[in-house]
């Protein structure tokens, strides 16, 4: 036999009529508070924006200008387009970049804010590498970039690179025999014995053949297309074996199959 038990009817009490008004109040109240409250943070963000945007306390006092050397600090805060007393946020970073960048020299460029008064630019410069003969003469970085054309206020001296056509200064780097001559020319940088310094001119032939003139006698010295490393090696060995000079010789072919053959002038009174 199964006892069946009745189940107890739901008798949970409402809560008096009181309470339920005073919570209803309550979240009322709240949403009234958010109602009112959303305005008056909108109408202070305006009014803290405008204070930003116009008070004479961030106006502009310093300009700091880093990384310079052959760009003078009075020209890029010309080119910036800032002057003092200029409030701190209405200037635009991206504004002053774009400026600054339009200058040849400069290889990059950031520019920082620095409350309350001071503004930062700090640029990169481009390392001329060697002065490129094609059209006229004009500066190379590093990087293969031909940035300006050369002027008696540059006071440079740097080799001279002569055979690229237009369209291969044009394409940079990424024509095969602008790629090799920065190959050279960083092979040469800062070598010990023979180097950059003692090179006048890079010729490079319609073969693709790269020839050096010598800075000290105008020596000529074939290298051909490849292995630059070993064959300037081997003429350090030849400077070595003549006491550091060159004298008397008019050709160095580095890239002879019968191997390293030197040449001397005639009026040398050396014959081999």
């Amino acid at each position: 036999m199964h006892i069946i038990k009745k189940k107890r009817p739901n008798r949970r009490r409402r809560a008096p009529l009181k309470n339920r008004m005073v919570k209803r109040l309550k979240g009322l109240f709240k949403l009234t508070l958010v109602i009112v409250a959303i305005p008056l943070v909108a109408y202070a963000g305006w009014r803290f924006y405008d204070f930003l945007y116009t008070t004479p306390l961030l106006g502009i006092d310093d300009i700091v200008v880093l990384g310079n050397e052959r760009v003078s600090k009075e020209d890029i805060i010309n080119m910036a387009g800032i002057s003092r007393g200029e409030n701190l946020f209405v200037v635009d970073t991206k504004d002053i970049i774009a400026r600054v960048m339009k200058e040849p020299w400069i290889d990059g460029t950031e520019v920082r804010k620095r409350i309350p008064n001071t503004i930062i630019i700090e640029v990169s410069e481009r390392r001329p590498l060697a002065i490129v003969n094609a059209g006229g003469l004009h500066l190379m970085d590093r990087k293969g970039v031909v940035f300006k054309s050369i002027s008696p206020r540059d006071d440079i001296d740097l080799p001279i690179i002569s055979g690229f056509s237009r369209e291969e200064l044009d394409y940079g780097i990424s024509s095969i025999p602008m790629y090799k001559t920065i190959t050279l020319l960083r092979e040469l940088e800062g070598r010990k014995g023979f180097g950059l310094e003692d090179v006048s001119e890079i010729y490079i032939g319609k073969d693709g053949d790269f020839t050096i003139y010598t800075l000290k006698g105008a020596v000529r010295v074939d290298l051909g297309k490849n292995g630059f490393k070993d064959k300037l090696s081997k003429l350090d060995k030849i400077l070595y074996s003549m006491g550091g000079e060159l004298g008397g010789v008019e050709e160095v072919d580095l890239d002879n199959t019968r191997g390293v053959v030197v040449r001397f002038s005639s009026d040398s009174g050396i014959h081999i």
